[in-house]
Protein backbone atom coordinates (compact mmCIF):
# COMPACT_ATOMS: atom_id res chain seq x y z
CA UNK A 1 0.00 0.00 0.00
CA UNK A 2 3.01 2.30 0.22
CA UNK A 3 3.03 2.38 -3.59
CA UNK A 4 -0.69 3.18 -3.65
CA UNK A 5 -0.02 6.10 -1.32
CA UNK A 6 2.91 7.18 -3.49
CA UNK A 7 0.62 7.34 -6.53
CA UNK A 8 -2.29 9.08 -4.84
CA UNK A 9 -0.10 11.58 -2.99
CA UNK A 10 1.98 12.50 -6.03
CA UNK A 11 -1.17 13.31 -8.01
CA UNK A 12 -2.68 15.15 -5.03
CA UNK A 13 0.41 17.33 -4.78
CA UNK A 14 0.22 18.28 -8.46
CA UNK A 15 -3.52 19.01 -8.49
CA UNK A 16 -3.58 20.77 -5.11
CA UNK A 17 -0.96 23.30 -6.20
CA UNK A 18 -3.41 24.69 -8.75
CA UNK A 19 -6.27 24.76 -6.23
CA UNK A 20 -4.23 26.21 -3.37
CA UNK A 21 -3.09 28.95 -5.73
CA UNK A 22 -6.62 30.38 -5.75
CA UNK A 23 -6.39 30.91 -1.99
CA UNK A 24 -2.74 31.64 -1.27
CA UNK A 25 -1.84 33.31 -4.61
CA UNK A 26 1.38 31.31 -4.82
CA UNK A 27 4.31 32.77 -6.70
CA UNK A 28 6.06 30.63 -9.34
CA UNK A 29 8.97 30.36 -6.93
CA UNK A 30 6.74 29.03 -4.12
CA UNK A 31 5.10 26.53 -6.47
CA UNK A 32 8.56 25.24 -7.35
CA UNK A 33 9.47 25.00 -3.67
CA UNK A 34 6.35 22.97 -2.90
CA UNK A 35 6.66 20.49 -5.78
CA UNK A 36 10.44 20.13 -5.63
CA UNK A 37 10.35 20.01 -1.83
CA UNK A 38 8.06 16.98 -1.94
CA UNK A 39 10.16 15.20 -4.58
CA UNK A 40 13.49 15.89 -2.90
CA UNK A 41 12.13 14.93 0.53
CA UNK A 42 10.87 11.66 -0.98
CA UNK A 43 14.37 10.98 -2.33
CA UNK A 44 16.01 11.68 1.04
CA UNK A 45 13.38 9.59 2.82
CA UNK A 46 14.03 6.63 0.50
CA UNK A 47 17.78 6.74 1.10
CA UNK A 48 17.47 7.09 4.89
CA UNK A 49 14.53 4.71 5.24
CA UNK A 50 16.21 2.06 3.12
CA UNK A 51 19.28 2.16 5.30
CA UNK A 52 17.27 2.03 8.53
CA UNK A 53 15.33 -0.95 7.18
CA UNK A 54 18.53 -2.98 6.85
CA UNK A 55 20.13 -1.85 10.11
CA UNK A 56 17.15 -1.99 12.47
CA UNK A 57 14.70 -4.20 10.57
CA UNK A 58 11.75 -3.74 8.22
CA UNK A 59 9.26 -3.46 11.06
CA UNK A 60 11.15 -0.61 12.73
CA UNK A 61 10.48 1.51 9.65
CA UNK A 62 7.01 0.50 8.49
CA UNK A 63 5.49 0.51 11.97
CA UNK A 64 5.88 4.28 12.34
CA UNK A 65 6.35 6.05 9.03
CA UNK A 66 2.74 5.99 7.84
CA UNK A 67 1.54 7.48 11.13
CA UNK A 68 3.99 10.32 10.54
CA UNK A 69 2.70 10.57 6.98
CA UNK A 70 -0.91 10.87 8.18
CA UNK A 71 0.01 13.63 10.63
CA UNK A 72 1.88 15.49 7.87
CA UNK A 73 -1.17 15.27 5.60
CA UNK A 74 -3.31 16.67 8.40
CA UNK A 75 -0.88 19.60 8.52
CA UNK A 76 -1.51 20.15 4.78
CA UNK A 77 -5.28 19.95 5.27
CA UNK A 78 -5.33 22.63 7.98
CA UNK A 79 -2.43 24.73 6.64
CA UNK A 80 -3.18 28.46 7.13
CA UNK A 81 -0.37 29.71 4.89
CA UNK A 82 2.20 28.55 2.28
CA UNK A 83 4.97 28.10 4.86
CA UNK A 84 2.95 25.44 6.70
CA UNK A 85 2.16 23.83 3.34
CA UNK A 86 5.89 23.45 2.69
CA UNK A 87 6.33 21.74 6.07
CA UNK A 88 3.47 19.34 5.35
CA UNK A 89 4.70 18.51 1.85
CA UNK A 90 8.28 17.89 2.99
CA UNK A 91 7.36 15.65 5.93
CA UNK A 92 4.91 13.71 3.76
CA UNK A 93 7.66 13.12 1.19
CA UNK A 94 10.13 11.99 3.84
CA UNK A 95 7.68 9.51 5.39
CA UNK A 96 6.49 8.03 2.10
CA UNK A 97 10.01 7.76 0.73
CA UNK A 98 11.18 5.95 3.86
CA UNK A 99 8.36 3.42 3.67
CA UNK A 100 8.81 2.06 0.15
CA UNK A 101 12.25 0.32 0.38
CA UNK A 102 11.42 -1.47 3.63
CA UNK A 103 7.88 -2.46 2.64
CA UNK A 104 8.84 -3.74 -0.83
CA UNK A 105 11.74 -5.72 0.67
CA UNK A 106 9.32 -7.27 3.17
CA UNK A 107 6.87 -8.21 0.40
CA UNK A 108 9.66 -9.94 -1.54
CA UNK A 109 10.99 -11.80 1.52
CA UNK A 110 7.54 -12.96 2.62
CA UNK A 111 6.44 -14.20 -0.81
CA UNK A 112 6.70 -17.87 -1.74
CA UNK A 113 9.40 -19.10 -4.11
CA UNK A 114 8.41 -18.64 -7.73
CA UNK A 115 6.00 -15.82 -6.86
CA UNK A 116 8.36 -13.19 -5.47
CA UNK A 117 8.56 -11.16 -8.68
CA UNK A 118 4.78 -11.19 -8.99
CA UNK A 119 4.36 -10.03 -5.40
CA UNK A 120 6.73 -7.10 -5.93
CA UNK A 121 5.21 -6.21 -9.32
CA UNK A 122 1.82 -5.90 -7.66
CA UNK A 123 3.12 -2.72 -6.03
CA UNK A 124 3.19 -1.12 -9.50
CA UNK A 125 -0.49 -1.97 -9.98
CA UNK A 126 -1.25 -0.30 -6.64
CA UNK A 127 0.77 2.74 -7.77
CA UNK A 128 -1.26 3.13 -10.97
CA UNK A 129 -4.52 2.49 -9.08
CA UNK A 130 -3.72 5.28 -6.64
CA UNK A 131 -3.06 7.61 -9.54
CA UNK A 132 -6.32 6.94 -11.39
CA UNK A 133 -8.53 7.08 -8.28
CA UNK A 134 -7.02 10.42 -7.29
CA UNK A 135 -7.56 11.72 -10.83
CA UNK A 136 -11.28 10.99 -10.41
CA UNK A 137 -11.29 12.70 -7.01
CA UNK A 138 -9.47 15.65 -8.55
CA UNK A 139 -12.21 16.01 -11.17
CA UNK A 140 -14.82 16.04 -8.41
CA UNK A 141 -13.15 18.76 -6.33
CA UNK A 142 -11.75 20.85 -9.19
CA UNK A 143 -14.31 23.65 -8.69
CA UNK A 144 -13.88 23.91 -4.91
CA UNK A 145 -10.66 25.93 -4.85
CA UNK A 146 -8.68 25.70 -1.61
CA UNK A 147 -11.29 23.43 -0.01
CA UNK A 148 -10.89 21.00 -2.89
CA UNK A 149 -7.12 20.98 -2.37
CA UNK A 150 -7.58 20.09 1.29
CA UNK A 151 -10.14 17.38 0.50
CA UNK A 152 -7.65 15.74 -1.86
CA UNK A 153 -5.42 14.84 1.09
CA UNK A 154 -8.22 13.42 3.24
CA UNK A 155 -8.23 10.24 1.14
CA UNK A 156 -4.48 9.38 1.48
CA UNK A 157 -4.53 10.45 5.15
CA UNK A 158 -7.33 7.98 5.95
CA UNK A 159 -5.61 5.21 3.96
CA UNK A 160 -2.34 5.90 5.82
CA UNK A 161 -4.07 5.56 9.19
CA UNK A 162 -5.85 2.33 8.20
CA UNK A 163 -2.68 0.72 6.85
CA UNK A 164 -0.68 1.85 9.90
CA UNK A 165 -3.31 0.31 12.20
CA UNK A 166 -3.30 -3.00 10.31
CA UNK A 167 0.51 -3.12 10.26
CA UNK A 168 0.75 -3.04 14.05
CA UNK A 169 0.21 -6.80 14.17
CA UNK A 170 2.80 -7.59 11.51
CA UNK A 171 6.02 -9.30 12.54
CA UNK A 172 9.59 -8.75 11.43
CA UNK A 173 10.78 -10.31 8.19
CA UNK A 174 12.03 -13.85 8.98
CA UNK A 175 14.71 -13.48 6.30
CA UNK A 176 16.04 -10.31 7.94
CA UNK A 177 15.98 -11.93 11.39
CA UNK A 178 17.83 -14.99 10.13
CA UNK A 179 20.50 -12.87 8.46
CA UNK A 180 21.03 -10.76 11.58
CA UNK A 181 20.31 -13.11 14.47
CA UNK A 182 23.75 -12.71 16.09
CA UNK A 183 24.78 -9.34 14.67
CA UNK A 184 24.16 -6.08 16.54
CA UNK A 185 23.24 -2.80 14.83
CA UNK A 186 26.77 -1.36 14.93
CA UNK A 187 28.27 -4.46 13.33
CA UNK A 188 25.50 -4.48 10.71
CA UNK A 189 26.28 -0.90 9.70
CA UNK A 190 29.93 -1.73 9.02
CA UNK A 191 29.24 -5.09 7.36
CA UNK A 192 26.48 -3.85 5.09
CA UNK A 193 28.42 -0.89 3.71
CA UNK A 194 31.39 -3.11 2.89
CA UNK A 195 29.07 -5.58 1.19
CA UNK A 196 27.32 -2.89 -0.84
CA UNK A 197 30.53 -1.31 -2.16
CA UNK A 198 32.47 -4.44 -3.04
CA UNK A 199 31.95 -6.66 -6.08
CA UNK A 200 29.65 -7.94 -7.35
CA UNK A 201 27.23 -5.50 -5.73
CA UNK A 202 29.12 -2.28 -6.44
CA UNK A 203 28.71 -2.62 -10.20
CA UNK A 204 25.15 -3.90 -9.74
CA UNK A 205 24.27 -0.76 -7.79
CA UNK A 206 25.57 1.41 -10.64
CA UNK A 207 23.74 -0.61 -13.30
CA UNK A 208 20.40 -0.60 -11.51
CA UNK A 209 20.65 3.11 -10.68
CA UNK A 210 21.45 4.10 -14.26
CA UNK A 211 18.62 1.87 -15.50
CA UNK A 212 16.12 3.47 -13.12
CA UNK A 213 17.15 7.01 -14.05
CA UNK A 214 16.85 6.48 -17.81
CA UNK A 215 13.72 4.32 -17.68
CA UNK A 216 11.98 6.91 -15.49
CA UNK A 217 12.35 9.71 -18.05
CA UNK A 218 9.39 8.71 -20.23
CA UNK A 219 7.38 7.47 -17.24
CA UNK A 220 7.78 10.76 -15.40
CA UNK A 221 7.09 12.90 -18.46
CA UNK A 222 3.94 11.00 -19.47
CA UNK A 223 2.81 10.75 -15.85
CA UNK A 224 3.35 14.17 -14.31
CA UNK A 225 3.26 16.24 -17.48
CA UNK A 226 0.61 14.52 -19.60
CA UNK A 227 -1.92 17.33 -19.09
CA UNK A 228 0.71 19.95 -19.85
CA UNK A 229 1.86 18.11 -22.99
CA UNK A 230 -1.67 17.70 -24.36
CA UNK A 231 -2.65 21.32 -23.76
CA UNK A 232 0.68 22.74 -24.96
CA UNK A 233 1.60 20.56 -27.94
CA UNK A 234 -1.86 19.71 -29.31
CA UNK A 235 -3.58 22.92 -28.08
CA UNK A 236 -6.41 20.89 -26.50
CA UNK A 237 -8.52 21.80 -23.47
CA UNK A 238 -7.79 20.83 -19.88
CA UNK A 239 -10.96 18.68 -19.85
CA UNK A 240 -9.72 16.74 -22.88
CA UNK A 241 -6.32 16.33 -21.24
CA UNK A 242 -7.94 15.05 -18.04
CA UNK A 243 -10.02 12.47 -19.91
CA UNK A 244 -6.94 11.30 -21.81
CA UNK A 245 -4.89 11.08 -18.59
CA UNK A 246 -7.52 8.94 -16.87
CA UNK A 247 -7.82 6.67 -19.91
CA UNK A 248 -4.04 6.31 -20.15
CA UNK A 249 -3.77 5.40 -16.48
CA UNK A 250 -6.46 2.73 -16.83
CA UNK A 251 -4.40 1.29 -19.69
CA UNK A 252 -1.35 1.33 -17.41
CA UNK A 253 -3.23 -0.65 -14.78
CA UNK A 254 -4.05 -3.32 -17.37
CA UNK A 255 -0.42 -3.38 -18.54
CA UNK A 256 0.75 -3.58 -14.92
CA UNK A 257 -1.52 -6.56 -14.24
CA UNK A 258 -0.14 -8.34 -17.32
CA UNK A 259 3.40 -7.67 -16.12
CA UNK A 260 2.56 -8.89 -12.62
CA UNK A 261 1.20 -12.19 -13.97
CA UNK A 262 4.19 -12.90 -16.22
CA UNK A 263 7.22 -11.43 -14.44
CA UNK A 264 8.24 -14.68 -12.72
CA UNK A 265 8.56 -16.43 -16.09
CA UNK A 266 12.02 -15.68 -17.43
CA UNK A 267 11.17 -15.88 -21.14
CA UNK A 268 7.95 -13.87 -20.77
CA UNK A 269 9.74 -11.21 -18.73
CA UNK A 270 12.32 -10.82 -21.48
CA UNK A 271 9.64 -10.53 -24.16
CA UNK A 272 7.77 -7.88 -22.16
CA UNK A 273 11.00 -5.95 -21.67
CA UNK A 274 11.79 -5.94 -25.40
CA UNK A 275 8.23 -4.91 -26.25
CA UNK A 276 8.27 -2.25 -23.53
CA UNK A 277 11.48 -0.59 -24.67
CA UNK A 278 10.34 -0.78 -28.32
CA UNK A 279 7.06 0.93 -27.42
CA UNK A 280 8.96 3.64 -25.56
CA UNK A 281 11.33 4.38 -28.44
CA UNK A 282 8.80 4.15 -31.27
CA UNK A 283 6.00 5.80 -29.29
CA UNK A 284 8.20 8.78 -28.46
CA UNK A 285 8.82 9.35 -32.18
CA UNK A 286 5.18 9.13 -33.31
CA UNK A 287 4.52 12.91 -33.00
CA UNK A 288 7.65 13.58 -35.04
CA UNK A 289 6.53 11.20 -37.79
CA UNK A 290 2.78 11.89 -37.81
CA UNK A 291 2.90 15.55 -36.80
CA UNK A 292 2.02 17.21 -33.51
CA UNK A 293 -1.70 16.66 -32.95
CA UNK A 294 -3.98 15.42 -30.20
CA UNK A 295 -4.05 11.88 -31.57
CA UNK A 296 -0.30 11.61 -32.09
CA UNK A 297 0.29 12.80 -28.52
CA UNK A 298 -2.31 10.33 -27.20
CA UNK A 299 -0.59 7.48 -29.06
CA UNK A 300 2.74 8.60 -27.63
CA UNK A 301 1.37 8.70 -24.07
CA UNK A 302 -0.24 5.25 -24.38
CA UNK A 303 2.82 3.62 -25.96
CA UNK A 304 5.37 5.10 -23.58
CA UNK A 305 3.07 4.42 -20.62
CA UNK A 306 2.79 0.71 -21.43
CA UNK A 307 6.52 0.70 -22.12
CA UNK A 308 7.15 2.09 -18.65
CA UNK A 309 4.87 -0.56 -17.10
CA UNK A 310 6.77 -3.40 -18.81
CA UNK A 311 10.32 -2.03 -18.86
CA UNK A 312 10.39 0.60 -16.13
CA UNK A 313 9.88 0.97 -12.41
CA UNK A 314 8.15 -2.37 -11.88
CA UNK A 315 11.08 -4.28 -13.36
CA UNK A 316 13.50 -2.05 -11.45
CA UNK A 317 11.85 -3.06 -8.18
CA UNK A 318 11.95 -6.76 -9.05
CA UNK A 319 15.60 -6.64 -10.12
CA UNK A 320 16.60 -4.76 -6.97
CA UNK A 321 15.03 -7.42 -4.77
CA UNK A 322 16.53 -10.31 -6.75
CA UNK A 323 20.06 -8.99 -7.19
CA UNK A 324 20.83 -7.74 -3.68
CA UNK A 325 20.86 -10.03 -0.62
CA UNK A 326 18.75 -9.52 2.49
CA UNK A 327 21.52 -7.67 4.33
CA UNK A 328 21.57 -4.76 1.84
CA UNK A 329 18.27 -5.17 -0.02
CA UNK A 330 16.48 -2.21 1.55
CA UNK A 331 19.59 -0.01 1.50
CA UNK A 332 20.28 -0.61 -2.19
CA UNK A 333 16.70 0.03 -3.25
CA UNK A 334 16.47 3.17 -1.13
CA UNK A 335 19.73 4.48 -2.56
CA UNK A 336 18.79 3.83 -6.19
CA UNK A 337 15.28 5.16 -5.60
CA UNK A 338 16.66 8.31 -3.98
CA UNK A 339 19.19 9.00 -6.72
CA UNK A 340 16.50 8.39 -9.34
CA UNK A 341 14.10 10.82 -7.68
CA UNK A 342 16.83 13.46 -7.50
CA UNK A 343 17.39 12.99 -11.23
CA UNK A 344 13.64 13.18 -11.93
CA UNK A 345 13.39 16.44 -9.99
CA UNK A 346 16.37 17.78 -11.95
CA UNK A 347 15.32 17.05 -15.53
CA UNK A 348 11.68 17.75 -14.72
CA UNK A 349 12.58 21.43 -14.50
CA UNK A 350 13.33 21.47 -18.23
CA UNK A 351 10.29 19.52 -19.47
CA UNK A 352 7.80 22.45 -19.67
CA UNK A 353 10.31 24.62 -21.52
CA UNK A 354 11.16 21.85 -23.99
CA UNK A 355 7.48 21.11 -24.60
CA UNK A 356 6.68 24.78 -25.23
CA UNK A 357 9.75 25.83 -27.22
CA UNK A 358 10.99 22.68 -28.87
CA UNK A 359 8.83 19.54 -28.45
CA UNK A 360 10.96 17.80 -31.07
CA UNK A 361 13.92 17.82 -28.68
CA UNK A 362 11.72 16.39 -25.90
CA UNK A 363 10.58 13.49 -28.08
CA UNK A 364 14.15 12.73 -29.13
CA UNK A 365 15.32 12.73 -25.49
CA UNK A 366 12.56 10.27 -24.56
CA UNK A 367 13.43 7.96 -27.45
CA UNK A 368 17.15 8.11 -26.65
CA UNK A 369 16.51 7.26 -22.99
CA UNK A 370 14.37 4.32 -24.09
CA UNK A 371 17.23 3.07 -26.26
CA UNK A 372 19.70 3.35 -23.36
CA UNK A 373 17.25 1.43 -21.16
CA UNK A 374 17.10 -1.35 -23.75
CA UNK A 375 20.89 -1.67 -23.88
CA UNK A 376 21.17 -1.79 -20.08
CA UNK A 377 18.36 -4.31 -19.69
CA UNK A 378 19.50 -6.63 -22.46
CA UNK A 379 23.30 -6.49 -22.24
CA UNK A 380 24.41 -5.39 -18.76
CA UNK A 381 21.89 -6.27 -16.07
CA UNK A 382 21.41 -9.93 -17.17
CA UNK A 383 25.14 -10.44 -16.56
CA UNK A 384 24.91 -9.36 -12.93
CA UNK A 385 25.11 -11.87 -10.09
CA UNK A 386 21.87 -12.50 -8.23
CA UNK A 387 21.72 -13.29 -4.52
CA UNK A 388 19.95 -16.43 -3.42
CA UNK A 389 17.42 -16.16 -0.59
CA UNK A 390 19.09 -16.39 2.82
CA UNK A 391 19.45 -20.04 3.80
CA UNK A 392 22.60 -19.78 5.88
CA UNK A 393 23.53 -19.35 9.48
CA UNK A 394 24.51 -15.87 10.61
CA UNK A 395 28.10 -15.01 9.84
CA UNK A 396 28.45 -17.54 7.03
CA UNK A 397 29.40 -16.27 3.58
CA UNK A 398 26.66 -15.19 1.21
CA UNK A 399 25.53 -17.67 -1.42
CA UNK A 400 25.37 -16.32 -4.95
CA UNK A 401 24.04 -17.58 -8.23
CA UNK A 402 24.22 -16.25 -11.76
CA UNK A 403 21.46 -13.98 -12.93
CA UNK A 404 18.65 -15.44 -14.99
CA UNK A 405 17.87 -12.30 -17.00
Amino acid sequence: MASYLDGTTSVSVGVSIVLFNSVFHLSPWMIGVLVSGFQLAFAVGAIVGGRLGDVFGRRAVYSADLLICAVAMLVIIIAPNPAVLVVGFVITGLALGADIPASVALVFEEASAGRRGSAVAMSQVFLFSGVVLTQFIGIGVSDLGGLGARLLFVHPMVVSLIVWFLRREMKESPAWEQANVTVDARARRKRDLRLLLRQPYGSALIAITVFYVFSSVSGNITGQYSTYLITTISKSTVLTATIVSVGTTLLLIAAGVAFQRLVDRTAARRVLFVLGTALTVVGSLVPLIAGFSLWSVVVMLCATGVGFAWAGEGLFRVWTQEIFPTEIRSTSQGLTYGIGRFAIAGYGVFVPALAADGPTALMVVMAACGAVTAVLGLLWIPQLTHARPVTRSAGAPLLLSRARG
